[in-house]
């Protein structure tokens, strides 16, 4: 029998944090534009969430891409882009509900960007993540939510 309870959420995000962080190294790299269309479709099939956008930095490499010679390459950059960026103003648009100053009457706009709980998005798998080299290899895709209680201390 296992020492303790293991914690399922915290191989996913590595999972999707991994495979992001190496598809991010492998589009700032690579110039062959068949690849880059791989790597774009690739990423266009992956679950994301504000979190590992944020974590990964990749839509900074996307954006880049909207300006890459294949046009092929730049459609798929730009869907991504703004795909991402919904999801990101998404992620803004909902947290002011949530706030403490919504709730106690305050201002939506004296209401300050939200922290990143790291005790909330296991930091020990993002760490391994970054420093994952774009070698590394890791399992299937899964869906990841970064609100899960499962791995807070």
């Amino acid at each position: 029998m296992a020492s303790g309870p293991t914690c399922t959420f915290c191989s996913d995000v590595g999972d999707v944090l991994k495979k992001v962080a190496r598809m991010n190294s492998k589009l700032v790299s690579e110039k062959d534009s068949k690849a880059v269309i791989e790597s774009l479709r690739q990423l266009q099939a992956m679950p994301m969430t504000f979190e590992v956008l944020e974590t990964t930095k990749i839509g900074r490499a996307i954006n880049a891409l909207k300006s890459a010679p294949s046009e092929k390459a730049r459609e798929l950059a730009a869907a991504l882009y703004k795909g991402w960026r919904a999801l990101a103003d998404e992620y803004f648009v909902e947290w002011p509900a949530t706030a403490p100053a919504a709730s106690t009457g305050g201002s939506a706009e004296s209401i300050e960007a939200p922290k990143v709980d790291k005790s909330i998005t296991c930091s020990s798998a993002i760490k391994e993540a970054q420093s994952a080299g774009p070698n590394s290899s890791s399992g299937d895709n899964h869906p990841v939510t970064m609100t899960s209680p499962e791995c807070r201390g």
